[in-house]
């Protein structure tokens, strides 16, 4: 566990995967996450999958398909109860 005076102290395992950490941040106030000590590796997390589904977006734009649309897909497969703060998560510039 990372843990600063100034910090909150939250735990990602070391070995959780980028999607994994985008589900930590759900289980949290986004706002309390920011301000704890493991938000450097949320917001790489974030990162990672917005580009992931970004790129899994171009070859099917053409059929009006967005990052988002996968982004929906995902959290479906993925039992996501939160689909729009998922989405909100994923697209909002931090």
């Amino acid at each position: 566990m990372v843990t600063h005076l100034d910090r909150l102290a939250l735990e990602i395992p070391g070995d959780a995967k980028p999607i994994q950490i985008v589900q930590f941040a759900l289980g949290h106030d986004i706002k309390t996450v920011r301000q704890s000590a493991v938000w450097k590796t949320v917001k790489a997390a974030i990162g990672e999958v917005r580009k992931q589904f970004e790129r899994a977006a171009v070859p099917i734009k053409k059929y009006g398909v967005t990052p988002q649309d996968i982004a929906l897909l995902v959290a479906e497969k993925l039992e996501i109860r939160e689909q729009g703060r998922f989405i909100d998560i994923l697209f909002h510039d931090y």
